[in-house]
């Protein structure tokens, strides 16, 4: 799959799966085609959950089909997919916890996304990831009229001061860490 060819990649991985049918790195690797290069996401999530079936601690199964479950915006079953995906030893936790928070923001549920994206930063190992994990930079001009979430003002919807000051993520002072950007 490293040169695009796609079609003999699944030609093979076909092949793989009629030997061993609970082939767990096959079935994700066959999920991510059929969802980034064939959009059918109905099987790209048959064979995500086979994989997590035959083999719980494989880590790729779950973050792809996190990946699905938050572009399909299906955000209680992907909760669900990270809570379980929080038990499996090698599985990058962070990155969980940073999805989390997108979903949460996608819902316009601040607080969590907040206490999600902290979460995701304390989870880290890697300094670059967390500039990542970051909200987005604000645009030029008067940040009140340019903050991304300005209609929730209009909506008398309780915001947190993060997103709406400097898109800062400030841990709670209880907190032995703070992160400012």
């Amino acid at each position: 799959m490293k040169q695009n060819n796609y079609t003999e990649a699944f030609r093979k991985y076909e092949s793989i799966l009629f030997e061993e049918p609970t082939h767990a790195a096959t079935h994700n690797s066959l999920g991510w085609i059929y969802k980034t290069q064939l959009d059918d996401f109905r099987k790209a999530e048959s064979h995500f959950t086979a994989a997590i079936r035959s083999e719980p601690h494989y880590p790729h199964a779950y973050l792809n089909f996190a990946v699905l479950l938050m572009d399909l915006e299906r955000y209680d079953e992907l909760e669900a997919l990270v809570q379980k995906a929080l038990d499996v030893p090698a599985i990058e936790k962070s990155w969980l916890y940073h999805r989390l928070g997108l979903a949460r923001e996608l819902q316009l549920r601040f607080d969590e996304a907040v206490t999600y994206y902290e979460k995701a930063i304390l989870m880290t190992l890697n300094d670059d990831k967390i500039k990542a994990y970051r909200p987005p930079a604000p645009r030029r001009g008067n940040l009140g009229r340019s903050c991304p979430y300005r209609s929730c003002h209009s909506s008398n919807q309780k915001m947190p001061d993060v997103f709406c000051s400097v898109f800062n993520v400030r841990m709670k002072p209880s907190s032995a860490v703070a992160f400012e950007y």
